[in-house]
Parts: C-alpha cells; structure tokens; sequence
C-alpha cells in the first residue's frame, strides 16, 4: 500500500552491555575522583571554583551510573522471573529472528 511502512526491528537494548557500560564509568569516575582528591590534598592544584566543580561532576557522574546500573539490575531481574513462571514479555515477539 502507499504509505505503508515497513515494521522495524525495535529490541530493549541489552542489559549486560548497559551493565558494562555503568560500571566502566563508575571505575572511570572513581580513578579521576582519587587523581583529582590527591591532587587538592598535596595543594598541586590550587583550590579553585573549576576544581570543585569538576570533582562534583565527577561525582555527580558517578551517582547516576550507579543508580542506573542498580535499576538495570532490577530489571533483569524481574524479567528472568517473568522469563521462570513462562510469561511472555511484552514486545518479545519483535526481537525473535525471522526464518
């Protein structure tokens, strides 16, 4: 038909990348938090408005990966308890291959 348009492929992203992805920036935020503390404590850096607020974004950073990686975590939970009492998840039938 004229203007019909062809189903996409619409597929949750998948958790454990999402899992790697939060813990790789919550590794990062903690090393530059520690280079960044050191730094304020042996005076190399001068105590200024930047240093604070690079350490707050830092932190800040690592806040947010953290939630999201504990809510991610939650949420594959509950879907391999779906995936246990044999419950068909919504929109499972987008993500399966075709013949």
């Amino acid at each position: 038909m004229i203007g019909d348009v062809p189903a996409q492929r619409s597929c949750i992203i998948d958790m454990r990348v999402l899992n790697t992805i939060c813990l790789l920036i919550c590794i990062v935020c903690i090393l530059l938090g520690t280079v960044i503390g050191l730094a304020m404590i042996w005076g190399i850096v001068r105590d200024n408005d930047i240093v604070w607020r690079s350490w707050l974004t830092v932190g800040l950073l690592f806040l947010a990966s953290a939630m999201t990686l504990c809510v991610s975590r939650t949420f594959e939970g509950w879907g391999s308890q779906r995936r246990n009492n044999n419950v068909a998840e919504p929109g499972a039938e987008k993500c399966r291959p075709r013949n």
